[in-house]
């Protein structure tokens, strides 16, 4: 089965601005920094029932859609319509919780979901012994300096050393060969690992299509494979 990322529209026609929430509401007295904050909450975990989440302005140039861009909350949430929430039913999604989050332009105020995934999916969805990856030092900007190939067994394997990496600050990890397996049974999920996103079937992209819902662009997954650059050995790494 073909997947897509999913993605915000960039077409203005559509969306209006390319950043449609950015503010939190004043009159809903909400602070960043209290218990009840969306920043407490911890990513892979359920999200607490105290944890709330701010009502929100549409920027002046934004329009309505069933996809809304926003700065804030957009790493840990997607904002959707009540209509597009309802046909996710319908599907096979990974483990989610919705919070209700009231949104104003002007004098309307619609009501929309923000979309949390528990869970992150690339354990599954990447093949992880078909993939390899290269060693690339931070201060050179072509990226075809591999300094070393690794290749892993497991996303933890991958995760264990790419912390090591990240605390040596200096040095990073490119993607080389990233395979993916398509039989899984999941309609829409998000991944971190090696390419950060949220992804659905072909069956829910053509559902999105059909209804008409908007604010969406869709990116087929390709398989990668650059596994032709050379490597540029350092012996001191």
């Amino acid at each position: 089965m073909k997947y897509y990322k999913v993605d915000f529209s960039q077409n203005l026609n559509v969306i209006g601005t390319t950043t449609q929430l950015r503010d939190i509401d004043p009159k809903c007295n909400y602070h960043v920094d209290a218990p009840y904050s969306f920043k407490k909450i911890k990513l892979n975990e359920p999200i607490k029932e105290h944890i709330r989440i701010p009502d929100m302005l549409l920027t002046p140039k934004a329009k309505w859609t069933d996809l809304l861009s926003t700065s804030m909350l957009g790493y840990l949430f997607r904002i959707i319509s009540n209509d597009f929430h309802e046909i996710l039913n319908e599907f096979n999604i990974d483990d989610f919780q919705t919070l209700e989050i009231k949104l104003t332009k002007d004098k309307e105020i619609r009501n929309y979901k923000a979309l949390y995934f528990i869970n992150r999916f690339e354990h599954a969805f990447v093949n992880w012994k078909e993939c390899s990856f290269g060693l690339v030092d931070k201060g050179f900007a072509p990226i075809k300096n591999i300094l070393e190939k690794y290749t892993f067994n497991t996303l933890e394997d991958y995760e264990k050393k790419e912390s090591i990496i990240f605390e040596e600050r200096r040095f990073k990890l490119k993607n080389l060969v990233v395979r993916f397996n398509r039989n899984i049974e999941l309609d829409f999920f998000k991944c971190l690992y090696p390419i950060s996103g949220h992804f659905c079937s072909e069956r829910l992209k053509d559902k999105i299509m059909e209804k008409g819902f908007t604010g969406f662009r869709f990116e087929e997954l390709h398989d990668l494979d650059k596994s032709y650059w050379p490597i540029d050995h350092l012996d001191n790494i």
